[in-house]
């Protein structure tokens, strides 16, 4: 959902910028390890704001290995 919740698929892993321009607040960046099915892991760059393009920062672990990350707004 715009301005809500975002989910990226990074094939391979790297890193990555998210467009937050026109939203507001801050959003936590959470990862999650497909191969492992764990939980949602917190990395470098735990939050970014709204209001501009936002880099998410890399995988908290096997940088080169694909990643999803959620990116979701926080409570206010």
């Amino acid at each position: 959902e715009v301005g809500e919740t975002y989910v990226i698929y990074l094939k391979n892993g790297s890193s990555t910028q998210l467009n937050l321009e026109g939203q507001k607040g801050s959003f936590e960046v959470l990862w999650y390890n497909p191969r492992r099915e764990d939980s949602l892991l917190k990395s470098g760059i735990k939050n970014v704001e709204g209001g501009a393009w936002r880099e998410i920062g890399p995988p908290p672990q096997e940088p080169y290995a694909d990643w999803a990350v959620l990116v979701r707004k926080k409570d206010m």
